[in-house]
Formats: structure tokens, C-alpha cells, sequence
């Protein structure tokens, strides 16, 4: 078999048509190689009534879910006020819901087990009437922490968690809060706050807000002096960042325009902290809606988006390792990339075109096929107009870089056989092996050759 595998960093597995092989019924096969190309998938039972949020990836204990959350009160036709869990094959409702919308949802464990933390607008969670903008879910039942957080404004403005994480000062791992707030466990709060082991507590004095808005990004960042917590949104500096005893400019000038996105990526070079938004310039250089910064300086991002980039989310479909930004913009660096576009350190990809609309929460997954890209936000297509019909949810779906690692765990197992085998009744592409076009008995055939040459 001649086929072979860059040697590039970012490989990209290429099986040229025609490597034909003997098997050891001296059958021969074709083409046992053939490019396996990233393409976009339906979400099994995911259709949402509304826009979507956020997502994340939860394990209450059985098994890994993907949980959503937005501003829907139905997951493919059934209730589901504002969040839902899908288990690989269908969505169902957390209880009774919440009251209002979601923002964010992250996971931590405050030493009562991994549990679900959501943050929005809302006040009642399950049957708790006063949660307060923020809630717990361990799998079972909701709970509140604490009075949890308000906006005493005038004139009034809705409380808002846009973002959370876990990030350690000095004194432990504790979860950090960002959003539109003003009190948090009945005390002052300004739009940020942390959960310690006795409740809340204040971070610095806060940070301003413009308006009802406040924090919408946090992401943790060592620029060579330890590891910092950096908050994004819509206050004067843009970014902020917090050492754990003070807070400061990132930059040492006005980030012009808003922040609602973050990410800590590596294109190569080191690790750097990428900003997302509506900006349009960084400390005097040229944002156009995203910048990197180094720990010393802002620079562009290859050209950058064209408007909103409102999402970031870190994915190898194989070819490395790549930063994803999603939004509601229609170019990408210069190139047609519809609200989202894979920017690999040196150059901007689209995803086919990209969606119908904006893509506004990302996170990775796998429903026992592989990981996946899943992107949620509000569109009704995936791959543009005449592509694949979904409604606010989809999946970036790139064949595995190693042909037999089918469930791609790195490791050549009898659970790939058993991966190849669904695929193959679900009449999944990446189950035509021999790439002609149809499903049949010389696929396993090849399939079977596959795993014997191995991924080298």
C-alpha cells in the first residue's frame, strides 16, 4: 500500500484513489484509501424554538451530555424552558427548567461532585423561586447559591452571568462570575464575583459597566508572569486583567469597541489571548472585530471578520489543533466565511460557507461517532443556503486522520470494529471506506485492511 501521511505539523491524512491492496482472501480492493472532507451534520432530535446561547459538555455520573441553553422553550417539539441535555440520540428538559433565558453554563466541583452552573436572566430555577441570575444543576435536582446575584439599577436592569470559569488566585480553584450585576450574595458587586467555600466573595472593587452590560468574556492567560484571570466587555479598558490582588489595563490603551469573546490559543509561536468582538482597533492597532495579544502587544488576526465575532472555541479536526470563531460576519480574511471561520495561526478556512445566520456558542463532543464541532446560535442551515436544513444547531463533523481509528481514540481497539459497524448501518459516509459511493460488504473489507496497516 503506498499511501501517505504529511509530515507537516498540521497533517492532513490524504489517501490517493487507486493504492489497491490484496487481503488475505487475495480480494482486491480499489481505492482502500480515499479523503474523508469535514462536513456538516443535523444535530439527531436537535431542533430549538429559539436562539441558543451556550453549550458545554456535562457527565452527571452516567454518561456525557450536551447541554444547551438560550432563549427556546422547545427542543424538537417537546417543553424545554430554556435549557435541555441530548444524550446522543434525544434532547430532554433539566426538571423544570428556569424562568427566563440562558447566557452561559459551566462546570465545577465545589466538593460536592461535578455539577452544571448556569447563568442568565432568570430568577426562578426549578422550583426555586428566588435563584437569582445563577443555578446548580447536579443531574437530579437545581439548588441556588446563595441569594445569588441582582441588578439594583436605576432605572432597573435585568442581572445577567454572560460568563463563568474556574480560576485560582492563590487560595484554591474557585469558580469566577461575570456579567450585569451589582450585588452578589446581597452584597455589592461590580459585574464580577467569585464562590469561595463560604459563599461569595468580591474580586478587587469590580469592574465598571457601560450601561446594562458589564462582563461578557473571562479567560485565564499567562503572559510569562503567572497565570491571570482576563475579563472582556463593555466597559472603558476593553479587556481588564486580575493577579489576584488588583486589577489593571490590558494594553495600556482603550480597546475601542465591546469584547464578547476570549480564548487562549497557540498558533506555533506560544500561547496567546485572542479577543473577540465588535472592536475595531486594539491600543491603536487595527482589530476589525478580533485581536491577539502576546502578554506585551494587540495585534490583528490575519485581516480579522468583517463584523461580530461573539464565540471562540479551541478544535482539531485533524490537521491540528485551530482556533474557531464564530459571529454574525460574512468574511473572514477577506474570504467568504459565513459566521464562522477556523483560523489555524497562519491563515482563515471556511467551514463550506458557514451558516445561515449567527454562531453564537461552541463546544466539542462525542456522541459515540468521534468528536465533533458543534455550533449552535440561529441559523436554519449549515453550508449556506441549500445545505443541510437544521434549526439553531449543527455539527462540524471531519473524518478521523486515521481511516480505522473510527471512534478516535488515538488506539486501535475492537471498539472501533464496533464504531465502523453503526456507522455502516446508519449508512454514515465515513462508512464508505472504498469511497464508491455505496455501502457494502467490500467497506469492512476495507475497513478490515485499514486496521491491519494501522495509523502509522
Amino acid at each position: 500500500m503506498n499511501c501517505r501521511t504529511s509530515s507537516k505539523r498540521r497533517q492532513l491524512y490524504r489517501c490517493r484513489r487507486g493504492c489497491g491492496i490484496a487481503i488475505a482472501a487475495h480480494v482486491f480492493i480499489g481505492s482502500l484509501c480515499h479523503s474523508q472532507p469535514c462536513e456538516w451534520k443535523e444535530v439527531k432530535g436537535g431542533e430549538f424554538s429559539s436562539r441558543v446561547w451556550a453549550l458545554t459538555r456535562f457527565d452527571a455520573g452516567d454518561r456525557p451530555h450536551l447541554y444547551a441553553g438560550g432563549g427556546f422553550r422547545e427542543s424538537s417539539g417537546s417543553p424545554a424552558s430554556f435549557i435541555a441535555g441530548w444524550d446522543g440520540s434525544s434532547w430532554s428538559a433539566l426538571g423544570q427548567g428556569l424562568g427566563n433565558g440562558v447566557k452561559s453554563l459551566f462546570v465545577f466541583d465545589d466538593g460536592r461532585g461535578s455539577a452544571l452552573y448556569v447563568g442568565g436572566p432568570f430568577y426562578r430555577a426549578g422550583e426555586i423561586p428566588d435563584a437569582n441570575g445563577i443555578a446548580r444543576w447536579d443531574g437530579r435536582e437545581w439548588s441556588a447559591l446563595g441569594a445569588g446575584i441582582r441588578n439594583f439599577t436605576d432605572p432597573p436592569a435585568a442581572h445577567n452571568a454572560a460568563a463563568m470559569l474556574t480560576f485560582d488566585d492563590g487560595s484554591g480553584p474557585s469558580p469566577y462570575v461575570g456579567g450585569n450585576f451589582t450585588h452578589a450574595g446581597g452584597a455589592p458587586a461590580a459585574t464580577i464575583d467569585r464562590r469561595d467555600g463560604h459563599g461569595w466573595a468580591p474580586v478587587g472593587e469590580g469592574l465598571p459597566g457601560w450601561g446594562s452590560i458589564g462582563i461578557r468574556a473571562l479567560a485565564v492567560y499567562d503572559d510569562g508572569s503567572g497565570p491571570a484571570l482576563y475579563a472582556g466587555g463593555y466597559f472603558g479598558v476593553g479587556v481588564a486583567r486580575w493577579d489576584g490582588d488588583s486589577w489593571s489595563d490590558v494594553g495600556g490603551g482603550r480597546m475601542v469597541g465591546p469584547i464578547d469573546s476570549m480564548a487562549v490559543f497557540d498558533d506555533g509561536t506560544g500561547a496567546a489571548l485572542y479577543a473577540g468582538g465588535q472592536m475595531y482597533t486594539a491600543s491603536g492597532h487595527p482589530g476589525d472585530g478580533l485581536a491577539r495579544w502576546d502578554g506585551e502587544r494587540w495585534s490583528p488576526v490575519g485581516g480579522g471578520v468583517d463584523y461580530d465575532a461573539r464565540s471562540m472555541h479551541i478544535f482539531d479536526d485533524g490537521t491540528g489543533p485551530a482556533l474557531y470563531v464564530g459571529g454574525a460576519f460574512s468574511k473572514a480574511g477577506g474570504k467568504e466565511a459565513w459566521g464562522i471561520a477556523r483560523w489555524d495561526g497562519t491563515e482563515w478556512h471556511a467551514l463550506d460557507v458557514g451558516v445561515s445566520g449567527s454562531v453564537d456558542a461552541m463546544t466539542t463532543f462525542d456522541d459515540g461517532s468521534g468528536p465533533a464541532l458543534y455550533v449552535a446560535g440561529s441559523f436554519d442551515f449549515a453550508g449556506g443556503p441549500g445545505g443541510v436544513p437544521v434549526e439553531n444547531i449543527a455539527r462540524w463533523r471531519c473524518a478521523s486522520a486515521c481511516p480505522a481509528d473510527c471512534d478516535g481514540s488515538g488506539d486501535l481497539t475492537f471498539f472501533d470494529f464496533l464504531c465502523f459497524q453503526n456507522l455502516f448501518a446508519a449508512a454514515d459516509p465515513q462508512a464508505d471506506c472504498d469511497g464508491s459511493g455505496r455501502h457494502d460488504f467490500f467497506d469492512f473489507l476495507c475497513f478490515q485492511n485499514a486496521f491491519v496497516a494501522g495509523c502509522g
